[in-house]
């Protein structure tokens, strides 16, 4: 006669092994899959914060563009507003106006009012978000250096001395003023990288 063999268990020393690697995977994998998760939300950040500042680069230059006449662009400041302002003369149905564009609270924002009406912030648009507008008068090339741009957080999250900036140069067009023709050139070697 065969003996019928009986199943054998377990023994709990095997049970708590395959316990232990099971856990150990599923932490592995949870790490993982936590590490990833961050890196992709700073890398879409980041992409976030490029796109912004090329709206607002995109934005301004357009409005340069559309009111592109000698005089019609200068620098401000207004004890309303917290920052140096670029202003940029526009002509509505035959009115002027003055368009206000300046940074405040991380937003680039713009107010659109007659000249000599009170600059008041409940006027203002928000354009996108940014930490920082600079404009910088170049008497020599006879325009307008801007500089758009969001300062960086260590991987921790913390502020960092890194910043991320757009800068371009853009001509004023002046009565009577001519540019030569390789001193934006130098001036932009000059100047230095920094671009995005």
């Amino acid at each position: 006669m065969n003996k019928i063999r009986q199943p054998q268990g377990y023994s709990l020393i095997e049970l708590i092994l395959v316990m232990a690697l099971l856990v150990f995977l599923g932490l592995g994998t949870f790490t993982l899959i936590i590490a990833s998760n961050e890196a992709t939300h700073r890398m879409v950040d980041r992409q976030d914060q490029q796109s912004q500042r090329r709206v607002a680069a995109s934005y301004i230059n357009t409005r340069l563009r559309q009111n592109d006449k000698a005089g019609a662009v200068s620098l401000r400041t207004d004890p309303a507003l917290p920052s140096e302002a670029l202003v940029i003369e526009e002509v509505y149905f035959g009115e002027i106006f003055e368009n206000w564009i300046y940074q405040e609270d991380g937003k680039l924002k713009e107010i659109i009012i007659s000249p000599g009406q009170e600059r008041r912030q409940d006027f203002s648009y928000i354009i996108t978000e940014i930490d920082f507008f600079d404009v910088e008068k170049d008497p020599v090339l006879g325009g307008l250096w801007l500089s758009v741009g969001h300062n960086l957080e260590t991987d921790e999250g913390y502020p960092s001395e890194d910043v991320r900036r757009l800068e371009w140069f853009y001509h004023i067009k002046t009565e009577g003023k001519t540019v030569e023709g390789d001193s934006l050139e130098t001036a932009q070697k000059n100047r230095g990288e920094g671009n995005d």
